[in-house]
């Protein structure tokens, strides 16, 4: 649009439901969008940049928390997988889970699924001797 000079609103939305396709169009037809109050700061708040906000939260994935966590229950370390590997992976997976403590997640699930069972066996007697001592 900066290249083409387009500065008015009506034609930014209009250019972008044509260049998005027409399945985008259909769709767009489909949303329920709000109009724009005729007291709006017309940067802030015009018809592209409703109709953009309206594409943006129908085309965004929505996450879902339980199945984020589910999928992060469920990885196991591989064969192959380095234990600094598997550790980024697991890190990774906790992006969405909205952890209260994603650290201490990390931790104990890495203890309960690494293929490294000296590794569990320290780290457990290490908790328990932890929990002695306080």
């Amino acid at each position: 649009m900066t290249a083409m000079n387009i500065t008015d609103n009506a034609c930014k939305k209009a250019l972008l439901l044509h260049l998005a396709g027409e399945a985008v169009y259909d769709i767009f037809q489909g949303l329920v969008v709000a109009d724009v109050p005729a007291d709006a700061d017309q940067d802030v708040d015009n018809v592209y940049t409703t109709a953009k906000r309206a594409l943006d939260a129908h085309f965004n994935p929505k996450r879902n928390t339980e199945y984020e966590i589910y999928t992060f229950r469920k990885a196991r370390q591989t064969d192959n997988e380095t234990l600094d590997a598997y550790h980024a992976r697991v890190r990774t997976l906790t992006k969405h889970c909205e952890f209260a403590n994603a650290d201490a997640e990390i931790k104990s699930h890495i203890i309960q699924t690494c293929n490294l069972t000296r590794l569990c066996r320290k780290a457990l007697m290490e908790l328990m001797l932890n929990q002695l001592t306080c």
